[in-house]
């Protein structure tokens, strides 16, 4: 009897596991898997182990493909970075459908006070997402002194 109740016990163990779900499915991007546009830009692009950074003479133009798992309706993100003083990094954060038809986007801008760098860990949501969905972030780093300047990444918050 005893081995039928530990038997039983096990199998309720097991099918639980197999069962439950986590309560979300986060989905991560590195900043470092982010690529320069082209030309001069992809020589100042700095790849570090917590993302990506401009060691150029002008702003940096970055672009990503953003995972997330498929869904109709909305997705918030999660932007993280770093601003040195006085510095902005800009984003524009856009969904497509597999037609190319632009489908929800957001332009926004992190920075820095004077005098002191700053972490940014941005929230925006798109709107209006179907399963077919494609989602980019470009981002632009400032120039000068962007040794604090880097980004880390983008998470898609997802239940």
């Amino acid at each position: 009897m005893k081995k039928l109740v530990r038997n039983a016990g096990l199998m309720a163990l097991l099918s639980l596991a197999l069962t439950s779900e986590t309560a979300f499915a986060n989905t991560n991007t590195q900043g470092s898997a982010f690529v320069a546009r082209g030309g001069a830009d992809q020589v100042h692009a700095d790849y570090v182990d917590t993302g990506v950074r401009n060691i150029g003479p002008s702003s940096l133009a970055l672009k990503g493909s953003v995972g997330f798992k498929p869904v109709t309706g909305s997705i918030s993100f999660y932007i993280d970075g770093k601003n040195a003083a006085n510095q902005v990094t800009s984003f524009l954060l856009s969904a497509y459908n597999y037609d190319g038809v632009l489908q929800s986007s957001k332009s926004f801008i992190t920075f820095a006070p004077i005098n002191q760098a700053a972490t940014y860990d941005a929230s925006q949501t798109l709107d209006n997402l179907s399963v077919y969905s494609y989602i980019n972030l470009f981002v632009s780093l400032p120039w000068g002194n962007t040794q604090d300047t880097v980004f880390y990444g983008i998470t898609a918050n997802q239940p």
